[in-house]
């Protein structure tokens, strides 16, 4: 009887699991609207990292909330939970509420999956403010989904741009989820 090594096992498990975690994701995409964008297998850490090139410049031009909102998502996205509680911190200074609440639990966590637990709750509420009152919405909003996240629960997220960029599985899954609503900006 031929003997299988530890570490042969342990391959063909990962393997299996992440043929599950893509699979899921695409399946879970084809039952939702025209818009979606999952493509399975090609995530690369530099692609999620590239959205943090130049931190610090963007977080010095943030100018309103949904310039936080956004800054956070990509420190998300980029999995950088030090990034995240800094953008979380201009967050707390712009608003006021739940969402203050939750930024405050990003400032004070360095684990980005608690942090994105956090983000997950300003999300829901940022997209409950911009449908109250649409005139909160300075720019062109996609509300945008991941059936994957918090154990196939799934989650929604906004983003100013169309493309999937997952900042609740971050490279694992960069580009799984849709986009299921666009919020128009307001016009004056």
């Amino acid at each position: 009887m031929k003997k299988v090594s530890l570490k042969s096992i342990q391959l063909i498990m990962s393997l299996i699991v992440a043929g599950l975690f893509f699979t899921s994701c695409n399946s879970a995409s084809q039952n939702g609207s025209a818009e979606d964008h999952t493509v399975a297998g090609t995530e690369s850490e530099e692609e999620s990292e590239a959205t943090m090139v130049n931190f610090d410049e963007v977080y010095s031009s943030i100018n309103s909330l949904t310039d936080a909102y956004m800054v956070l998502k990509d420190a998300l996205v980029a999995s950088n939970a030090e990034y995240a509680q800094k953008a979380a911190g201009k967050l707390t200074e712009l608003t006021d509420g739940e969402i203050k609440e939750a930024a405050e639990g990003i400032v004070a966590s360095t684990d980005v999956k608690k942090q994105r637990e956090f983000f997950n709750t300003i999300s829901q509420k940022m997209y409950e403010m911009f449908k109250a009152d649409e005139s909160t919405v300075d720019a062109k909003i996609y509300k945008q989904y991941c059936p994957m996240a918090f154990n196939n629960e799934g989650a929604y997220w906004l983003s100013t741009n169309e493309e999937i960029m997952n900042p609740y599985f971050g490279d694992m899954m960069l580009h799984c989820g849709r986009v299921d609503e666009t919020l128009e900006v307001a016009s004056n």
